[in-house]
């Protein structure tokens, strides 16, 4: 008798340990919506171009949509690009200015906080570029850094929510994977890169 209720003590606190540690993993945030996405897109050929439209929210209309080209003319050397833009009004990308042309992505640490006073939002910036023509080279941006985190803002009604988008570009510009993305479902309220 005195086993049979050592075992069953032992049992409760086994279970009681593993159910207070699997709290303890499970930090989730009520209020940040995740969206997984894992889609992989590809380039086959040159002179081509694939879009893939991002609906955060999943309410049935396009938020923002990515675009990869790669393009080859003997003349005029490569263009590749992954570019991204807002597909309405009043959404936007982190961004900045980039060392030869136009702006980028910010590609953000899990510390770093995508808010209203973030800086710079515009509609629309480059993921990564690789382009030579005859003097001019450039090569900049996220292509073959691994996943790589992004902030946006976008509209829910007439509300501005803050989230992020985590990517993949390849290094030779020909595969771009879409991982997941997240967004306070509260407005105007600041989410932290990478947070759930």
């Amino acid at each position: 008798m005195k086993n049979l209720f050592l075992k069953i003590s032992f049992l409760f606190l086994f279970v009681v340990i593993m159910t207070s540690c699997k709290k303890e993993k499970n930090n989730n945030n009520s209020n940040i919506i995740v969206t997984p996405f894992n889609s992989i897109f590809n380039l086959s050929s040159e002179d081509t171009t694939v879009y893939k439209e991002l609906d955060i929210d999943k309410d049935g209309a396009k938020d923002f949509t990515v675009i990869m080209k790669y393009q080859y003319k003997e003349r005029l050397g490569n263009n590749n690009y992954v570019y991204m833009y807002a597909s309405k009004i009043q959404n936007e990308v982190l961004a900045h200015l980039g060392s030869i042309e136009g702006y980028f992505l910010n590609e953000l640490t899990t510390s770093d906080s995508i808010s209203p006073t973030s800086t710079i939002w515009i509609p629309e910036a480059s993921a990564a570029t690789y382009w030579t023509q005859s003097r001019i080279s450039i090569n900049e941006g996220i292509a073959g850094k691994g996943n790589s985190i992004i902030g946006l803002r976008f509209l829910i009604g007439a509300d501005l929510h803050y989230g992020w988008l985590k990517l993949n570009v390849s290094s030779d510009y020909r595969t771009i994977t879409i991982i997941e993305a997240a967004y306070d479902k509260r407005p105007n309220t600041s989410i932290l890169a990478g947070e759930k």
